[in-house]
């Protein structure tokens, strides 16, 4: 195959290791952190989506 002969990563194994990476960045963010708290944070007038 051409990524052989190039010495190059097939793309799909590039992007499912970048994707674990920042798996791996998230898990390591502290509980109390502004954004996890943004991310869980939803306003008074709004409801969670079922």
């Amino acid at each position: 195959m051409f990524w052989s002969n190039t010495q190059q990563e097939n793309m799909s194994t590039i992007i499912q290791k970048r994707r674990w990476r920042w798996i791996r960045h998230v898990i390591q963010i502290e509980t109390n952190a502004v954004t996890k708290t943004a991310r869980r944070w939803t306003p008074k007038d709004k409801q969670k989506q079922q």
